[in-house]
């Protein structure tokens, strides 16, 4: 049976522990010199981007680190995942629209484990857990769910061991998503990552 092909970009799961994950997250600022809107699930990356408001709902100026929407590709980092918005108010769109000074909520934790679909641009196989890969923004959020169109690129998986980019790439992958209905080994499967390229892991070098 063939798998489904909505996307909804990474998904925290558990903690390689094996813990559960519980919510956690920190508030950034998105914003509104960034021209990209951000949905739930979009990967994110610390910037410096402009001087804050003075005041955003209570909060000091320039008390909130900013970010934007993390590029995909090989040498690329993320600080974390978007898991939800400040609710500024009771019309506040499910997304941040570009260009769109907002609070986001945002799970950044460097041991998380996150679920992801790829995007069908390659047929998996046994090779593919414990291997490497990037992530692919090809596919736009939905502004009517909130959700990410972000996906895992398929045809930039390196097996474990192999290639000069391996140790660049932005993920690495754990294991086929066993808990998932109906996911198969093949096109558009959802699989179970972690953040290689992270700006709060330890091994972290200027991004």
């Amino acid at each position: 049976m063939a798998n489904p092909t909505g996307y909804y970009g990474f998904r925290p799961l558990r903690y390689k522990s094996g813990a559960p994950y519980n919510g956690a997250c920190n508030l950034y600022l998105a914003p509104a010199v960034v021209a990209t809107a951000l949905y739930i699930g979009d990967p994110v990356l610390k910037i410096v981007a402009a001087a804050a408001p003075s005041d955003y709902y209570g909060m000091p100026a320039n008390s909130i680190g900013q970010i934007s929407r993390a590029t995909a590709g090989t040498g690329s980092y993320m600080t974390g995942v978007v898991v939800g918005f400040f609710p500024e108010q009771a019309t506040s769109p499910v997304y941040n629209p570009t260009t769109t000074l907002r609070g986001v909520y945002v799970a950044d934790d460097p041991d998380l484990i996150f679920s992801i679909r790829d995007d069908g641009g390659a047929v998996p196989d046994y090779t593919w857990p414990h291997g490497h890969a990037n992530f692919s923004t090809s596919t736009a959020g939905n502004a009517y769910t909130g959700l990410s169109g972000v996906s895992l690129s398929a045809t930039s998986v390196i097996p474990l061991g192999g290639g000069s980019t391996y140790t660049t790439t932005q993920l690495r992958i754990h294991r086929l998503r066993p808990d998932s209905p109906a996911n198969t080994t093949a096109i558009n499967a959802e699989w179970e990552v972690s953040v290689l390229l992270h700006t709060e892991a330890n091994n972290a070098t200027s991004y």
